[in-house]
């Protein structure tokens, strides 16, 4: 594969020690000081190595002691001159804490973390980009997955609406817009996935103390502040969902906007040719369509999975409860009360089985009447005649339903869709948006049409076909663009404008 040709094999071997969580903090803080801004000067030998020192000054707690100490390697030669011999200084001089940077350095060195060139009479430090890439994500990780989305569904709006308009600067900000609705779906999943980690901490956690602390620090503070926040205010998927999905169903019924599009894609080697970019566009345009059709569902299941978590602390709780001192205190009470009324069941004149109370009496399960009786004879098969069960008129018209709602959302065959326009286009022609649908079928052979339209003007071979017209359809059963259909034999479109 070609990711391990930008990778150094021996990348992931600093994670494989005692001293990972420790090289994991110092690849982040390393790669965040002087690699993630927008600085493109390369840090010196001596800026890197004060920080390993000050990322192990802080973080002493994580070093396990279980290596051996390395020294810091030589700066490399400069090809075409003469080196002075210096000794070459570490972080720190002697101390232990210097010989950890050093070691932590040469490490990072030899497992391709960082590479060094000669920059005058100096050091630079460079990080591969594999590295960088792993390093990025890192620093993700341990910022706790947060991205920031204040915006992301506002700019995928943007993006779509300036398409719309025919804004010639804005048609190669679809790709960016399919990539950031991915990443939208990537942040609701990464939210689900933080409550399942919060309902295991949950669950795991010893006492009460320590699931109400749990769920504060983990859920309240970190799920429901930093990502429910996110998503459920300025960024909500409902506040813009159906603009975005008339825009992108308006960019797809525009037989213009998706040729500049596909022109746009090969004019910046998106695409090798236009056909491959006519492609490259649909997909586009049905990434979006998709991640904003099928929010509904998946913020459904994230509420739901939020209150299930939520009854479960609240039962655990209530349970808990129960279970404290106090509880234990009464039912030795009335343990003992019980004791008291049994010693003087004969001065009160009580049934030995019998406890004074509001219940009623439960009759013991052994007694000689409820002995279980012998099976009787087996009777005798004699041969006779068997009967046709006769059909359930019910069950005949539950299979008729059952057969014509299967056939009803099978692909509609050319034989159906040609019987639907010749019904409802007359000689003349007609548009789109004075086809009256009135059954599920009408609606399903109309969306049929409707999709058909998006491959080609010809329809069924030719024998009728269909352009763009101003307006919308609106019915109960859809709202989209409005076209025009003709059949075959048509010169003309007057009369439908």
């Amino acid at each position: 594969m070609a990711i391990f040709g930008q990778l150094h094999d021996n990348i992931f071997q600093l994670f494989s020690g005692s001293n990972r969580h420790l090289y994991a903090r110092v690849i982040a803080a390393v790669y965040t000081e002087f690699y993630s801004g927008a600085s493109f000067a390369s840090p010196l030998r001596q800026d890197v190595l004060y920080q390993v020192h000050r990322t192990l000054r802080e973080n002493a707690d994580l070093w396990a002691g279980e290596e051996m100490l390395k020294a810091l390697p030589p700066p490399p030669r400069r090809l075409g001159r003469r080196r002075i011999k210096r000794h070459a200084s570490g972080a720190g001089g002697g101390d232990v804490l210097g010989q950890r940077a050093n070691h932590v350095y040469a490490r990072l060195l030899d497992t391709g973390w960082i590479v060094e060139e000669p920059y005058g009479f100096n050091t630079q430090v460079e990080m591969p980009p594999g590295a960088m890439a792993l390093a990025e994500q890192l620093v993700a990780i341990e910022k706790g997955l947060d991205q920031f989305f204040a915006g992301v569904v506002a700019e995928i709006r943007a993006a779509v609406q300036a398409i719309e308009q025919g804004s010639e600067r804005s048609l190669l900000a679809l790709p960016k817009a399919a990539d950031t609705a991915v990443a939208f779906v990537r942040r609701l999943r990464a939210i689900h996935a933080s409550l399942r980690d919060v309902k295991r901490g949950l669950m795991a956690s010893g006492d009460l103390e320590d699931r109400i602390r749990h769920f504060i620090d983990e859920f309240v503070d970190r799920v429901v502040i930093v990502d429910f926040k996110a998503v459920l205010t300025s960024d909500h998927p409902y506040h813009h969902r159906h603009e975005i999905l008339r825009a992108v169903e308006s960019i797809r019924t525009s037989h213009q906007r998706r040729a500049e599009l596909a022109r746009k894609y090969v004019q910046a080697n998106l695409a090798a040719d236009e056909h491959e970019a006519w492609d490259l566009v649909e997909d586009h345009l049905s990434s979006i369509d998709g991640t904003f059709a099928s929010v509904d569902d998946f913020m459904i299941r994230l509420n739901a999975f939020r209150a299930q978590l939520e009854e479960r602390l609240r039962n655990t709780v209530r349970y808990m409860e129960r279970a404290d001192g106090a509880v234990a205190a009464e039912i030795a009470d009335l343990i003992q009360r019980m004791d008291a009324i049994a010693e003087r069941r004969e001065a009160l004149g009580l049934d030995p089985a019998e406890v004074p109370g509001a219940l009623l009496r439960h009759d013991r399960p052994w007694a000689p009447d409820l002995a279980a009786q012998p099976r009787r004879a087996r009777q005798e098969v004699w041969p006779e005649r068997i009967q046709r069960a006769k059909p359930d008129p019910a069950d005949e018209m539950y299979k008729h339903l059952a057969r014509r709602f299967a056939k009803l959302f099978a692909p509609p065959s050319d034989a159906d869709l040609r019987r639907f326009l010749e019904q409802r286009v007359p000689p003349s022609g007609t548009q789109a948006r004075w086809i009256e649908i009135a059954t599920l079928e009408d609606f399903l052979l109309f969306d049929e049409v409707r999709r058909r339209r998006h491959l080609g003007r010809a329809l069924l071979d030719g024998q009728f076909t269909a352009v763009e017209a101003p307006g919308y359809h609106v019915s109960d059963w859809i709202e989209c663009p409005n076209f025009i259909i003709r059949r075959q034999d048509q010169a003309g479109t007057e009369g439908l404008q």
